[in-house]
């Protein structure tokens, strides 16, 4: 890799994926790197702007995505070949940098954190499952199936870490080490 390791995942039980601070998300095969992703233009945005601080992995719709430093969640296909898809703002008009990101064991929400303390959370059971509709559809139509459930302010710190305890309940921890407990839609329980 080019850069320090944030954050690996195995995909389909025998590729790792592992996302660096040079904004490139690695798959390995059987411990042979494979497949180097990155979001577009990658090269030429200012390094801070590079980091994945996570990858998320999709197995349901044969997808990988990672959220960014530069305020973009971004979206690859993995299956039947590593492809990028689409990159969809956190807030329109925000370089809010992205902090983590989860999903739980159906792969029907996507939640992610920012820089800033906000969570904002996807129903993603809609985007086509690999092999599908997917290769015929545009990258604004794989944008669209996203639904947007929630976006609020969460924490007065920075989001550090982000998990699913089930599949409508998400806990976070914010500065101060801060754990809170959320429902898909925001609503606050612990």
């Amino acid at each position: 890799t080019q850069g320090e390791v944030l954050d690996m995942r195995t995909f389909q039980g025998d590729v790792l994926a592992a996302a660096c601070s040079c904004g490139h998300i690695y798959l390995y095969d059987r411990l042979i790197m494979k497949h180097s992703l990155s979001p577009p233009n990658n090269e030429s945005k200012r390094p801070s702007d590079r980091p994945l601080p996570k990858v998320v992995v999709l197995d349901n719709q044969g997808m990988l995505c990672a959220p960014c430093a530069d305020g973009q969640v971004y979206f690859w296909a993995v299956v039947p070949r590593p492809t990028y898809l689409f990159g969809l703002p956190f807030h329109k008009g925000s370089k809010s940098s992205l902090t983590t990101a989860a999903t739980e064991a159906t792969c029907s929400f996507l939640a992610v954190g920012c820089g800033g303390g906000c969570i904002k959370v996807w129903d993603v059971s809609q985007l086509p499952a690999p092999g599908t509709e997917m290769k015929r559809m545009t990258s604004e139509a794989l944008a669209a199936r996203l639904v947007c459930l929630t976006a609020f302010h969460a924490h007065d710190d920075a989001i550090s870490q982000l998990a699913f305890v089930s599949r409508h309940v998400f806990a976070t921890v914010g500065g101060g080490d801060k754990v809170c407990l959320w429902t898909v839609e925001g609503v606050a329980i612990g």
